[in-house]
């Protein structure tokens, strides 16, 4: 069980340095250098989110998976609260360029929780 965790990180790692090559091809390709920035920043924002409740919601169920529903509700309300004030702050702050972080917020938030849901059941599939 030790050994997952470094797993999960590296292969969220993964996902995060395709999203990044990504990224850098689309805004290179656009002419949006200048504003790359701004997607490191979503980046690195949403791997550190994703990681640490992910963690914690198979620490937490790891005695008792019962309570994996109610966990996992909890901490995806909490995610979507920090996402949330992320993107506020985003909009306050950034109103010209509102459009290049909401898509690039989006396409982000897709990937996590796509990946975040793939490993989640592949772990309590080979855990059961």
């Amino acid at each position: 069980m030790k050994t997952y965790p470094v797993q999960y990180f590296f292969k969220m790692l993964l996902l995060s340095l395709f999203c990044l090559i990504a990224g850098y091809a689309v805004f290179y390709s656009v002419g949006e250098k200048a504003k790359f920035n701004l997607f490191e920043f979503l980046l690195i924002f949403l791997f550190c989110i994703n990681f640490s409740i992910h963690l914690i919601v198979i620490k937490k169920t790891e005695k008792i998976p019962k309570k994996f529903f109610g966990i996992y509700m909890i901490s995806t309300a909490v995610r979507l609260i920090l996402y949330l004030v992320v993107a506020v702050i985003g909009f306050y702050i950034l109103k010209s360029d509102i459009k290049l972080f909401l898509i690039s917020f989006v396409v982000l938030y897709l990937a996590f929780t796509f990946f975040e849901t793939i490993s989640l059941t592949n772990y309590f599939k080979n855990k059961g």
